[in-house]
């Protein structure tokens, strides 16, 4: 209903029923909102009661105030247990349907609130890490059911690699230490993807948020070190979570590579790919693959991967089909 209808609907009405609709209203607000407004709602109350009957009342709008970090974050944390233990998709006692099914507006009033903490907030660092949090749960929900949706991305209306995105951006506002590095290297490695998007794009939007080259040579040691820790937790026997650590090894392995072209040593980094990935496809091919999607990325030249296609075809490594012949003559041109 808007504002005009309801006029018009108590237009007609009684003094009674007017303070019956007024506290009744008063009563519907929920409690979260009735602390951050009431300062508000007291002073526009004063002087409509302080005013001239027979004047004309002009209010000020004035913008809601933020809800406290403090109910804010214990609000995000109490969905986080929620979500955590599938109260937000199987049928339960403690969400109601009708709850489980509008996560979505709860998610994006989460986002909006957590974007306007500012750097120079003592409550940044909390909100970053809250905000990491909520894409995390967004990427399980990609691949398990926690939320009523198989898209979740697209049900709060912001595509993958922009969130990763604005994860990052928040992360690296404070500079690339170590531990940001190495935790945002987890999450675009560790994490799984939507529908609408492939592993290489999130690794994309890491490398082309790393700025230095220095930074990037940080990143490859420390994806490398991650790397001999997943190959060592590897289980022997083929489980859902064998395939899992395969998985972020192969991520692990793109991103290096990514990183070494970025920085202009694809040559090397092609070399360390193929001496530690395990391959159920064609090696060689997978490889050509690679370097292709980055490149094109990057911007770069395609040097590289007509240097490695040359190389594979004269020592016999790789058999070329019509399709690589053509993109290989193609590619020739643009050198």
């Amino acid at each position: 209903m808007k504002i005009q209808e309801f006029r018009d609907k108590i237009k007609k009405a009684t003094r009674e029923q007017i303070e019956i609709i007024a506290s009744e209203l008063y009563r519907m607000l929920p409690k979260n909102k009735k602390e951050v407004m009431e300062e508000n709602f007291d002073s526009k109350l004063e002087i409509i009661l302080n005013s001239d009957p027979n004047d004309k009342i002009k209010l000020k709008s004035e913008k809601p105030k933020a809800i406290p970090f403090i109910n804010l974050k214990n609000e995000i944390l109490n969905f986080f247990f929620l979500v955590d233990r599938d109260l937000y998709f199987a049928p339960n006692k403690f969400v109601s349907k009708t709850e489980r099914s509008k996560w979505r507006f709860k998610v994006k009033s989460f986002i909006k609130e957590l974007d306007k903490i500012t750097i120079s907030s003592d409550d940044y660092k909390e909100a970053a890490e809250l905000y990491k949090e909520i894409y995390r749960r967004l990427c399980h929900a990609c691949a398990y059911y926690i939320l009523s949706t198989q898209v979740p991305f697209n049900a709060v209306g912001i595509p993958q690699v922009e969130f990763l995105h604005n994860v990052l951006k928040k992360y690296f506002i404070n500079g690339y230490s170590k531990e940001t590095l190495s935790s945002m290297i987890d999450l675009v490695t560790n994490t799984y993807v939507d529908q609408e998007t492939a592993g290489y794009e999130l690794i994309y939007v890491l490398v082309e948020d790393l700025p230095t080259r220095d930074v990037r040579e940080q990143a490859i040691e420390l994806a490398k070190d991650r790397l001999i820790h997943t190959y060592l937790k590897i289980p022997k026997e083929f489980s859902n979570e064998s395939f899992r650590f395969e998985e972020r090894k192969e991520r692990l392995l793109d991103l290096i590579l990514a990183l070494k072209m970025k920085n202009h040593e694809g040559r090397e980094g092609v070399d360390f790919y193929l001496k530690n990935g395990d391959f159920y496809s064609d090696k060689y091919y997978s490889t050509l693959c690679h370097i292709s999607r980055f490149h094109q990325m990057f911007n770069e030249k395609p040097s590289l991967w007509i240097e490695m296609y040359e190389e594979f075809v004269k020592n016999n490594k790789l058999k070329p089909d019509k399709r690589l012949m053509e993109e290989y003559e193609e590619l020739k041109k643009q050198l």
